[in-house]
């Protein structure tokens, strides 16, 4: 990204104007927004390029012992190999409990996912974040990343009440049901689907 700032002044006034120059993002995707249907959000987590899973995993411990999120679903984003021959992987976390904008705010905070989901809530109409669930297809050439895809459950009780519309598109478009691993569900039904241009 470049900037470049003009000072111009036309007899008493002075105008600053500002131009940036961004590259547009090369690929669309279909993602799903983590607000729920009565304004709360749900612990949604974007993991790029992770080496080691226990480091993914360790963040998953311990935001289950110190925010009661409950079960999480970890879903395989993407893998690429590096040009030393490492793999590295993209991960996705959803959880189904239903949390306030500052709480959810304070756990990314304490997480190490990816740095530009983090800000990603100011760049929509929802002011949420947003997970890709479908393919992400590239505009400029037949590059394809697949659709993201469940490895694994990590259980954990909770107290909090579960989103009953996000454990209800995981069973239909995943084919998991995990409405047993919560006590409370509320009664909504609709979740938040966009489509989005994106990168990488």
């Amino acid at each position: 990204m470049a900037f470049k700032v003009l000072n111009l002044k036309f007899g008493m006034l002075r105008y600053l104007i500002r131009f940036s120059v961004e590259r547009l993002p090369d690929a669309r995707a279909v993602g799903i927004f983590n607000i729920t249907e009565d304004g709360y959000f749900l612990p949604f987590f974007d993991y790029d390029e992770v080496f080691e899973k226990e480091s993914l995993m360790r963040d998953i411990y311990f935001i289950q012992k110190n925010y009661d999120v409950g079960t999480l679903l970890i879903l395989k984003s993407s893998v690429d190999i590096n040009k030393s021959g490492q793999e590295r992987a993209r991960y996705h976390v959803i959880g189904f409990t239903k949390f306030t904008f500052k709480e959810y705010r304070e756990m990314l905070e304490n997480v190490r996912c990816d740095e530009q989901f983090k800000d990603g809530y100011k760049f929509n109409e929802f002011r949420a974040w947003v997970l890709r669930i479908g393919e992400k297809r590239y505009l400029h050439s037949n590059k394809i990343k697949p659709i993201p895809f469940p490895i694994e459950v990590v259980p954990s009780k909770t107290s909090k009440e579960a989103n009953h519309g996000m454990l209800m598109f995981i069973k239909k478009y995943h084919d998991i049901d995990l409405s047993g691993y919560f006590r409370k569900i509320d009664k909504t039904k609709n979740v938040y689907i966009t489509c989005y241009h994106t990168s990488v």
